[in-house]
């Protein structure tokens, strides 16, 4: 799935960014090799991020 349409990145290369550590859109941008466009694509990818960081947080024991 297109995340960004103006520059064409996919999903995939968004996520491998936030798996690689960049935690902000700014830094997904460069690190996907683009600048952003209209901007309409942040806060798919800020969504992105936390979701990535929550799912990789351990669970607390009980």
């Amino acid at each position: 799935m297109y995340v960004c349409i103006c520059n064409a990145v996919c999903s995939d290369r968004v996520a491998e960014a936030i798996d690689n550590g960049h935690n902000d859109p700014e830094s997904v941008y460069a690190a996907c090799g683009v600048r952003p466009n209209c901007g309409m694509c942040a806060e798919t990818i800020e969504e992105m991020i936390w979701s990535r960081k929550a799912a990789a947080m351990p669970v607390p024991a009980e």
